[in-house]
């Protein structure tokens, strides 16, 4: 009797440990940005209640609130994570260490015609590159985001 009380606390305390640790849990909002492709005029941010937020194989992990906000929880080892919204492009998130709260502006998607795929991403990213830097600085001078350099 003696043997199997010891066999059953060493197997508990082997689950225990085993179990513990092995996620985080991630928090972060997001917007979504009508930018103003003119001079001097700011770009309009909305809440995105639905925001979709997916594993890198493409696992729903959960989804924005009417405000918002997610809280997901993921594993230790997740080294990014993908956010969408109807008629946005994707956004992906590379996790870091220390990065616990997102803070993430999605933008619409363009559509080209008459170009190959291949001129299609190499136009998207140009966009990105020039307008996402300039929207996540609005946003934070707007209010929308807390941090001037967020987790993205």
């Amino acid at each position: 009797m003696k043997n199997l009380s010891i066999f059953l606390t060493f197997i508990l305390t082997a689950c225990c440990l085993t179990t513990f640790g092995q996620t985080k849990v991630l928090q972060g909002k997001v917007i979504i940005s009508e930018p103003s492709y003119e001079k001097d005029v700011d770009s309009e941010f909305f809440l995105a209640p639905g925001a979709m937020v997916f594993s890198e194989d493409t696992v729903e992990l959960g989804t924005s609130n009417k405000d918002g906000f997610f809280e997901i929880e993921v594993p230790e080892n997740t080294s990014k994570i993908f956010v969408s919204w109807v008629g946005y492009d994707w956004e992906t998130i590379e996790l870091s260490e220390n990065c616990e709260q997102l803070e993430i502006v999605l933008i619409p998607a363009v559509i080209y015609d008459f170009v190959s795929l291949k001129r299609a991403n190499k136009l998207n990213q140009k966009h990105r590159e020039k307008w996402l830097p300039e929207l996540y600085q609005q946003a934070f001078e707007q209010g929308y985001i807390t941090s001037e350099n967020p987790c993205r």
